[in-house]
């Protein structure tokens, strides 16, 4: 099934979806949807550095697409509570680029909890994290390719973080370090909940021209001009107000 407007979704008490939104620099943001135990519908995102979001889909003002993921009833079950436990043990998560820490910085009690060598996360690699910890494998991060223009990225990424009070000197440092030209995209994750669970964890190869699909589908339910009217641009919420977001 094909993302869709996520306040139109049809998704239903206990599942969880992948979520999309625009940022102004064009790269999309990444969270996941889910029903808490009031049965309301929140978007788990991580917006910055420090800054983990746990909004309701009626207080939002952003337009979210969503995709749910088709998981074995089981399976699906035990990543709700999951995302759930993520939820209330959480709100610093470290807003960093490398890989290291997708797979362990979750414990199973939901606390972030990551590597020494790992420098954070990002809006697309938290809810891959997420899922890794419940032993729900969407990527095969060994497939990953590294390019110039993720290197780029990396050093827009420190430029911000550098002008954001509340981030340390050393953990722009560390972040630095780990420029090595690879990324994650939220549109390689949605990308990858729309691969057939059969084919998980999916290679570089079989994601992208899902990831392509991802993001035409989030431009066709939430057109571009909408991020102009937007009150936050996603994943940057702590950003200096002259900084423009991006995933």
């Amino acid at each position: 099934m094909p993302f869709a407007e996520l306040q139109k979704s049809r998704l239903k008490n206990g599942d969880v979806a992948v979520v999309l939104s625009h940022s102004r620099m064009g790269q999309g943001h990444a969270g996941l949807a889910y029903y808490d135990e009031n049965q309301e519908l929140r978007i788990l995102h991580l917006s910055w550095h420090h800054d983990l979001k746990n909004e309701l889909v009626s207080q939002v003002k952003e337009c979210w697409v969503a995709n749910s993921l088709k998981l074995k009833p089981y399976s699906l079950k035990r990543l709700h509570a999951y995302v759930m436990l993520v939820a209330k043990q959480n709100k610093l998560v470290n807003y960093g680029i490398d890989f290291s820490g997708i797979k362990n910085s979750f414990d199973p009690a939901g606390r972030y909890s990551p590597p020494k060598d790992s420098d954070g996360l990002t809006c697309a690699t938290f809810p891959l994290a997420v899922m890794f910890g419940c032993a729900v494998f969407p990527i095969n991060l060994e497939t990953w390719p590294a390019t110039e223009e993720n290197r780029k990225w990396g050093e827009f990424v420190c430029r911000y973080l550098t002008e954001t009070p509340t981030v340390t000197a050393d953990h722009v440092e560390s972040v630095r370090n780990h420029i090595q030209g690879l990324r994650l995209t939220p549109y390689e994750l949605g990308g990858a909940s729309l691969v057939n669970v059969k084919d998980w964890p999916a290679s570089y190869n079989k994601v992208s021209p899902f990831a392509q699909v991802s993001k035409d589908q989030l431009g066709k339910s939430c057109p571009w001009p909408f991020i102009h009217s937007a009150r936050r641009e996603p994943q940057v919420a702590a950003m200096p107000k002259a900084a423009a977001r991006q995933a």
